[in-house]
């Protein structure tokens, strides 16, 4: 997992010069940046992952993570398949975030006969970026009145959100929430 926003950008966000509360921001920061990867379901940073999977006896897969940037290695019943070097030769090739192949099968299987080893993974956006300097502010801002849902002073009531998330921080992040079967 990787921080989704600066130190530095918080602060700058919130006004702050001071190093008085660095500590708790950067650890806010990973906080924020570990909640937002849970509630989309995926992780922005690019990485390697190795997959076993049971055949289908289709001649396309689609992997767990996603976007897929490069397959390195690719087996049936431990076979090296080989790299397609176009659409029309044996082999496989990627379109789409989906692994097709062209004279092979994912021969059908009840327990993983199958292997793909593949980098994926986003790098955040600008609005991802800017979703959890949110996050983080707001936790950073709400620690001194946690468990008040309001406040009242000569009259006068303030209200305070009490969701996990913000309806906009979680309009910013829907778009990028990996949906599993």
């Amino acid at each position: 997992m990787a921080d989704l926003t600066t130190l530095a950008a918080v602060k700058a966000y919130l006004g702050l010069t001071t190093t008085d509360d660095d500590t708790l921001i950067a650890s806010l920061v990973v906080g924020e940046s570990a909640f937002i990867e849970s509630f989309c379901s995926r992780s922005f940073s690019v990485q390697s992952y190795m997959q076993a999977f049971a055949g289908n006896g289709k001649s396309q897969w689609m992997p767990t993570w996603f976007p897929v940037a490069n397959v390195s290695c690719l087996k049936i019943n431990g076979v090296d398949i080989p790299a397609a070097p176009d659409i029309n030769s044996p082999g496989w090739f990627l379109i789409n975030e989906t692994v097709y192949l062209n004279g092979y099968a994912f021969e059908w299987s009840r327990t993983p006969n199958c292997s793909c080893t593949y980098t994926a993974g986003m790098l955040p956006t600008y609005d991802i970026k800017q979703a959890c300097i949110e996050l983080v502010a707001i936790r950073h801002r709400e620690r001194d009145r946690i468990g008040k849902s309001s406040d009242a002073l000569a009259g006068a009531t303030t209200s305070y959100i009490v969701k996990a998330m913000p309806d906009h921080v979680a309009a910013i992040l829907k778009p990028y929430r990996r949906v599993t079967a």
